[in-house]
């Protein structure tokens, strides 16, 4: 379920903030366009596409791309 989440990670970056070339290690730091607008953008649309919500605090958290797929992983399979 990993590789599945990753490649559709990479495609919502790739939408919101125009880059594919990201790796299970990327971060806000090390990505120049990931903002605070883009974050609450990238947010958005991965609520959208696995129809889960995330509160406030899981959001501001969200630092790495690992993070995220954790959460994600957390949230689909309950």
């Amino acid at each position: 379920m990993e590789k599945r989440i990753f490649n559709e990670l990479k495609t919502i970056f790739l939408e919101v903030i125009g880059t594919d070339t990201i790796d299970i290690n990327s971060n806000r730091k090390n990505i120049s366009k990931w903002d605070s607008m883009a974050h609450i953008d990238l947010i958005s649309h991965i609520e959208e596409k696995y129809e889960i919500n995330f509160n406030l605090d899981q959001i501001i958290e969200f630092n790495n791309i690992k993070d995220i797929m954790i959460a994600i992983e957390n949230k689909i399979k309950r």
